[in-house]
C-alpha cells in the first residue's frame, strides 16, 4: 500500500470513530418520555427485579426529570381531567384514610395487599409539587407516610420547563428509628422521622394482591390503571439516570455533587438506568444487567435530544477578584461575587469572614451571609464589610473571605477573596523600656533541660530551652509552682521586665512576667510574694495581680486587649514597679507589627494596701499548661 493510500485508510477509520462516539453520546444523551394517557391506554416503565442490596437498610434513590408543564394544573375529579391535567389536590397528609390517592403517580411501588407495609411512590400534587410516599409498616393514617411538605405551597413546583434532580434517602436515626429525606437540586425539601426499620425488599420483589405479576416498581403510571386501564392520574414528562445506592448518602454529599455525573464505580451505587442505552422495548440496568421492559399504548419513544446533560448549565459562583485593598479610614470595602457560565434554576452561595493579621471586632465587622440568584439570574452579587479605624497605629493587615456550600451552582475559583488594610499611622510603641537595662538573655544556646544563666525553676523542668527559646513543659502547675527566677545579685526595687511570647495552640494558658519576687518566699511549695502580669487564659483579657502567699493572686487591674491573640504574631509581656508607698504598677501586652511594637492592652494599680510588695525582689517568668508558648528575649533593669 503507498503512502496515498494509507493516508486516506487513517481518515477513514479516523472519521468512522468520530461517528461512532457521536451516535454513542447522542445514545446517552436521551432520556425515557412518558406521554398523555387514556382510557386502556397507558405507556410505563415496568421495574421487576430491583438491585439485591437495595432497600433492606439504608438507601439512596436519585432520577433527574422533567415534566411537561404544557399540561394544566386542576381537579382531576373527572375521569378525562385525570388523563390530561396535574392535579391541584392538596389533601393533609394522615387527614384521612384515602389521603395519598390524590395526585400524578411518577413512581408506584406499593404493595397492593397491604398499603401500609411495603409501599413506596413518588407522586406530583398540588399543582407540580412532588411528594414521596412511603409504607415501612408503621402507624400512621392511611398506612403511608408523606415527605413532603404540606401546605403544598411549601415545596416548590417543578413545572418549569427545567430538568430537576431527585434524591430520596431513608437513613438510621438514633437507636431504631429511621430519617426519610426527601432532596430537589441539592437543597432538603422536608424529611419525616419513622419510628421503625423495615426491610422494604421483603414487599418490593413479591406482589401478592390484585392485579397479579406486578413485582417491584412501574414508572410512569399507577400499578393498577397500567395493568387494567383503571382512570389514575399519571405522570407526563421525562425521566432519566435512575440510581439505586445501598447506603444513604451524606448531606454534604448531596449538597456536593448532586449534578455531577457517576461513571458505575461508585461506592454503595447497586443499580444505575442511563436510559439513552435502548435494547428493543427495554431498558437495561449498567450495573446488574437487568432491565425494565418497555410498555407504550400510545405513539412516542425516548426523546433522542434531550437530557439533564444537554440542559442549560447552572454556572459557576466565584469571586470576581481574589484581592482588595482598603485603607484604614476608608470606611468599608466591597468583595463581588458572581455566577458566570450559566443560569439554569436557582442558585445561592454562603459567605463568611475569617481573621488572618486582622481581627474581628478590633479591624473590620465581621460578617456571614448568603447571596442568591433567581432561576434565570446571573452576575454579580455583593459583600460590604465595614473596616474599623482604631486608636492605634499598626502596620497592613489582612483578612479573608471565604465562599461555602454552593447550591443550584457549582464552587468556581477563586472561593476565597483576601482584604489588606493599608495603615494610617505609625506603631503606637507606648513607654520606653528600662532606663538602663542590666539583664537581658536570647535564649540562644543549647537545647536541654536546664536554663542556665544563673535561671531557678522553682519546680525542676517545668521549661527547657528548645530551638533557641523556652518551651513550657509538664508538669503543667500553675505560676505558684512553674516559676523561672534570678538570683538575688538581680534583685531590684524600681524595676521593669519584659518577656516575649509565641503562643503553640488555644486556649494560651497563662504566660506571666514578674517583678519584685520575694527571695525569701520563691523557695516556698505553692507560694511566693510578688507581682505579676499573664495572660488570663485568653486571648483578649489581660490580668495585673498580686501574689502573696498559697492563694490565688489578687488581681489589682484586668484589663481587654484590643485585638485577639493569634497563632502567628510575637507578642510580649512589660511589668514595672516603682516605689515603695505606694507601689506604682504598669502592665502592657503589645504585639510587634514588623517594625515596632503595638500596645494591644494596658492595666494600672497604685497600691498602698498592707500586703504591697515594697522591698526589692527577683524578676523572672512563669506560666502553666504545657505546649502553649514559648518564652523569649527576656529583659529587666531600672523603670524609668
Amino acid at each position: 500500500m503507498n503512502k496515498n493510500h494509507r493516508s486516506m485508510a487513517a481518515r477513514v477509520a479516523f472519521a468512522t470513530l468520530m461517528l461512532s462516539l457521536l451516535v454513542s453520546q447522542r445514545l446517552l444523551a436521551s432520556s425515557l418520555e412518558f406521554f398523555q394517557n387514556g382510557a386502556n391506554a397507558f405507556d410505563y416503565a415496568q421495574q421487576t427485579s430491583l438491585p439485591s442490596a437495595f432497600g433492606s437498610g439504608e438507601f439512596t434513590l436519585e432520577l433527574w426529570l422533567k415534566p411537561n408543564q404544557n399540561f394544566p394544573v386542576g381537579s382531576t375529579t373527572s375521569t378525562s381531567s385525570k388523563y390530561t391535567t396535574w392535579s391541584s389536590a392538596d389533601v393533609a397528609p394522615y387527614s384521612r384514610s384515602d389521603w395519598w390517592y390524590y395526585g400524578n403517580f411518577l413512581l408506584d411501588g406499593f404493595n397492593n395487599s397491604s398499603f401500609p407495609s411495603g409501599s413506596v411512590g413518588l407522586q406530583f400534587y398540588g399543582g407540580g409539587r412532588l411528594r414521596w410516599l412511603f409504607g415501612d409498616g408503621s402507624s400512621v393514617i392511611g398506612g403511608v407516610r408523606s415527605v413532603g411538605a404540606y401546605p403544598a405551597s411549601n415545596t416548590p413546583s417543578l413545572l418549569d420547563g427545567r430538568w430537576h434532580h431527585v434524591t430520596l434517602v431513608r437513613r438510621w436515626s438514633g437507636s431504631s428509628a429511621s430519617q426519610l429525606e426527601l432532596w430537589i437540586d441539592g437543597a432538603l425539601i422536608d424529611s419525616e422521622t419513622s419510628p421503625v426499620r423495615t426491610n422494604m425488599r421483603q414487599w418490593w420483589n413479591s406482589w401478592s394482591g390484585y392485579p397479579s405479576g406486578q413485582s417491584g416498581f412501574v414508572w410512569g403510571a399507577e400499578k393498577i390503571a397500567a395493568i387494567s386501564g383503571a382512570a389514575w392520574e399519571d405522570y407526563k414528562g421525562l425521566v432519566d439516570d435512575v440510581r439505586f445506592w445501598s447506603r444513604a448518602k451524606s448531606a454534604s454529599e448531596i449538597q456536593s455533587n448532586w449534578s455531577q455525573p457517576v461513571y458505575g464505580t461508585e461506592s454503595g451505587l447497586v443499580g444505575w438506568y442511563q436510559i439513552g442505552e435502548m435494547s428493543g422495548s427495554r431498558i437495561c440496568d449498567s450495573i446488574t444487567n437487568a432491565c425494565m421492559s418497555l410498555y407504550r399504548t400510545q405513539s412516542g419513544t425516548f426523546d433522542p435530544e434531550e437530557s439533564p446533560a444537554s440542559s442549560a448549565p447552572r454556572g459557576d459562583v466565584e469571586f470576581a477578584v481574589s484581592s482588595y485593598s482598603v485603607a484604614e479610614d476608608g470606611g468599608s470595602v466591597t468583595v463581588r461575587v458572581t455566577r458566570t457560565g450559566g443560569s439554569s434554576g436557582a442558585a445561592s452561595v454562603n459567605y463568611a469572614t475569617r481573621n488572618g493579621s486582622a481581627t474581628a471586632g478590633a479591624d473590620y465587622q465581621a460578617r456571614t451571609g448568603t447571596l442568591t440568584w433567581a432561576n434565570g439570574q446571573s452576575g454579580e452579587r455583593t459583600v460590604q464589610i465595614s473596616i474599623i479605624n482604631d486608636s492605634y497605629a499598626e502596620s497592613a493587615e489582612t483578612f479573608s473571605v471565604d465562599l461555602s456550600t454552593a447550591v443550584g451552582a457549582d464552587m468556581g475559583s477563586p472561593a476565597t477573596a483576601t482584604v489588606s488594610i493599608a495603615a494610617n499611622d505609625q506603631p503606637n510603641q507606648g513607654p520606653s523600656g528600662p532606663v538602663t537595662p542590666s539583664f537581658s538573655d536570647t535564649f540562644a544556646r543549647a537545647d536541654g533541660a536546664v536554663l542556665g544563666n544563673s535561671w531557678i525553676e522553682k519546680t525542676a523542668n517545668s521549661f527547657s530551652l528548645s530551638g533557641g527559646a523556652v518551651q513550657k513543659n509538664a508538669p503543667s502547675g500553675d505560676f505558684r509552682n512553674s516559676l523561672v527566677y534570678r538570683p538575688a545579685s538581680e534583685d531590684s526595687l524600681d524595676v521593669e521586665s519584659i518577656v516575649e511570647l509565641r503562643f503553640q495552640q488555644f486556649p494560651v494558658g497563662y504566660p506571666a512576667v514578674l517583678a519584685r519576687a520575694q527571695a525569701s518566699t520563691v523557695g516556698l511549695a505553692s507560694r511566693w510574694d510578688g507581682y505579676l502580669v499573664y495572660l488570663n487564659n485568653s486571648q483578649t483579657q489581660a490580668v495585673l495581680g498580686r501574689q502573696t502567699g498559697t492563694g490565688w493572686d489578687t488581681a489589682l487591674a484586668v484589663f481587654s486587649l484590643s485585638r485577639s491573640i493569634n497563632l502567628t504574631d510575637t507578642y510580649r509581656l512589660r511589668l514595672r514597679a516603682v516605689g515603695t508607698n505606694p507601689v506604682r504598677l504598669d502592665a502592657y501586652v503589645e504585639r510587634f507589627t514588623g517594625s515596632a511594637w503595638e500596645v494591644l492592652g494596658e492595666g494600672h494599680y497604685s497600691d498602698s494596701s498592707s500586703s504591697r510588695i515594697a522591698t526589692a525582689g527577683a524578676v523572672g517568668f512563669a506560666g502553666d499548661d504545657a505546649d502553649r508558648f514559648r518564652v523569649d528575649n527576656f529583659t529587666s533593669g531600672a523603670a524609668n
